[in-house]
């Protein structure tokens, strides 16, 4: 494990970028990035192809300095976080070591699949 491993929680509203503390397995949020102008109406809070790009490059832009990534949530938002970055030929894809599935985004889960990838 090292200190620029990164675990992504990402639905279709907000992702949450967890950094690994270097002592133990603790987590720490670094990061929050929501979908702008999303409805809490529109469970898919993408209402355009521009809002949709725009939340992924930040993200992406969150985790230029990351070692390894694991990429976490409960939808197909994290595939689609994945597809964009092949298709716009973003190197991020080569640091994802793992794709998993995680209902909540309780530090309990993500830190249980930290381990498991990051160990």
């Amino acid at each position: 494990m090292t200190s620029n491993d990164i675990v992504v929680w990402v639905n279709a509203e907000r992702s949450l970028l967890y950094s690994l503390k270097d002592r133990g397995f603790g987590l720490a949020i670094d990061n929050s990035i929501k979908v702008e102008g999303g409805s809490e109406e529109n469970h898919n809070a993408f209402h355009s192809q521009s809002q949709f790009h725009e939340y992924f490059h930040k993200i992406f832009y969150a985790l230029e300095h990351a070692d390894r990534i694991l990429i976490v949530g409960p939808g197909s938002t994290k595939m689609h976080l994945i597809r964009h970055a092949l298709k716009h030929n973003l190197s991020i894809d080569q640091k994802i070591v793992g794709i998993e599935t995680a209902h909540g985004s309780s530090e309990a889960e993500i830190l249980g699949l930290a381990k498991h990838y990051f160990s």
